[in-house]
């Protein structure tokens, strides 16, 4: 799969999350969104490896993004995370955006308790002004 590839998937599943929420499917709507999230972090992880050698060590990291962990994916090469972390400290929106995608996993879907409140708040923490999606095409 290459970064267009997952480029396309996180945009295409952040169109049908905005489908599901319009339609009152908020539960489709929050599961969805944190699938965007996921193709877009492996977007960028795939981005940062085009020029590397992949010799046995990241070979054996590589397994580690057959995850939907978003704090692992988030963690692959350390640079994100940073990035991450030093626009949170300066921008507590961003922050709380992000503490918010990391309450996500791909498990939510077997909750029935997921309303409208949740499904909103987890759109604009995704695709908000201080959203995760719009910094992660800045990286991708």
């Amino acid at each position: 799969m290459t970064k267009s590839d997952l480029q396309q998937l996180a945009e295409l599943r952040i169109k049908e999350a905005k489908l599901l929420l319009d339609n009152g499917h908020y539960q489709g709507s929050y599961y969805i969104c944190g699938y965007a999230i996921e193709f877009a972090l492996k977007a960028c992880i795939v981005r940062g490896l085009q020029d590397q050698w992949l010799d046995k060590a990241v070979v054996k990291e590589l397994s580690k993004l057959y995850t939907h962990e978003l704090a692992i994916l988030i963690n692959f090469n350390g640079i994100l995370k940073k990035e991450l972390d030093a626009l949170a400290d300066t921008n507590p929106q961003f922050g709380a955006a992000w503490r918010l995608a990391l309450q996500w996993s791909p498990d939510r879907r077997y909750e029935l308790n997921i309303g409208e409140r949740d499904a909103y708040d987890f759109y604009e923490a995704v695709t908000g002004t201080n959203g995760i999606l719009p910094w992660l095409r800045t990286k991708w």
